[in-house]
């Protein structure tokens, strides 16, 4: 499955939420009044959730939840390399065009 990263919005969202449960897997006294709240849950990032009357949350976190933004930093390494190979290639390409028309010009092609 490829990782589709979530919009900035979200991510602010989410970051509180994945550190406060970095021990246990639940974040306590999360907002449930918010957007973003609704949205996260709406897309699976959380497991159980379990909310109060005075607008908080306990929320229990998917695995995937949990190292989302692992998975991004990996995502963004891989794409970094992926431009350097890309960049990489075309400037062997370029010098292998420029050694081949200096060769041709000194055999008189």
């Amino acid at each position: 499955m490829e990782f589709e990263p979530l919009e900035e919005e979200l991510e602010e969202a989410l970051l509180p939420i994945v550190e406060a449960a970095r021990d246990t897997g639940w974040a306590e006294g999360v907002d449930f009044t918010t957007p973003e709240y609704r949205e996260l849950k709406q897309l699976g990032m959380f497991e159980s959730v379990r909310e109060y009357y005075d607008m908080t949350a306990a929320v229990k976190l998917t695995c995937a939840a949990m190292k989302y933004f692992e998975r991004k930093e990996k995502r963004q390494a891989r794409h970094a390399v992926d431009a350097a190979k890309s960049i990489g290639g075309k400037i062997l390409d370029k010098g292998a065009d420029i050694a081949a028309s200096i060769i041709a010009k000194q055999i008189g092609i």
